[in-house]
């Protein structure tokens, strides 16, 4: 497991939960260098931007098929990622039946490392999309060095501040309309 230990649980409602100190700091720097000392092209890096979604978007598992250090943090991802959906649908017993069922659609994932500047956020949106289905979404926050980026859900009005380290998990549907809030 990567998981780092002492792990907390916070369980925001019935369907969002928190798990905070998922993975350890180091194993989040080692990411992030991965990804940001990468020379990846400005115009695909903000081809992603639009007024929902003001923040550059590099999808792992689609240029890891072109460089070694973030084919590295795409699989690095995919570990996560799994381990935590492992873990939340087990835990969970509202999608214990249901969502072990789905671990191979974990397996065939696509992984998004977002960059947020000064001013970016991502508007009111549900992670859904026409050409695939998603079940559950996986939010893992790999830094907290800044103001403003909290995760609010509008139905349960729920905010939750970045903790480096951390993972939100919660289920692909209307009742989880969330956003970031803009970057201070």
């Amino acid at each position: 497991l990567l998981f780092y230990i002492p792990m907390e649980l916070i369980k925001h409602t019935k369907y969002i939960y928190e798990y905070k100190n998922i993975v350890d700091s180091s194993l989040c720097d080692y990411i992030i260098t991965l990804v940001e000392n990468t020379k990846i092209n400005n115009s695909y890096l903000n081809e992603t931007r639009n007024k929902i979604r003001n923040a550059s978007t590099i999808n792992l598992t689609q240029i890891g098929n072109y460089n070694n250090n973030i084919k590295k943090a795409d699989i690095l991802a995919h570990k996560i990622f799994s381990e935590t959906h492992n873990l939340y649908t087990s835990s969970n017993k509202l999608y214990y039946f249901s969502g072990r069922e789905y671990v191979d659609s974990v397996l065939k994932s696509q992984y998004y490392y977002r960059i947020y500047n000064k001013k970016d956020y991502y508007d009111w949106h549900v992670d859904f999309s026409l050409s695939k289905m998603n079940l559950f979404s996986y939010v893992l926050y790999l830094n907290d060095d800044f103001s403003g980026g909290k995760t609010i859900f509008l139905n349960d009005k729920i905010s939750i501040s970045p903790s480096k380290g951390s993972m939100i998990c919660f289920p692909c549907d209307m009742q989880t309309i969330h956003k970031s809030t803009r970057i201070n």
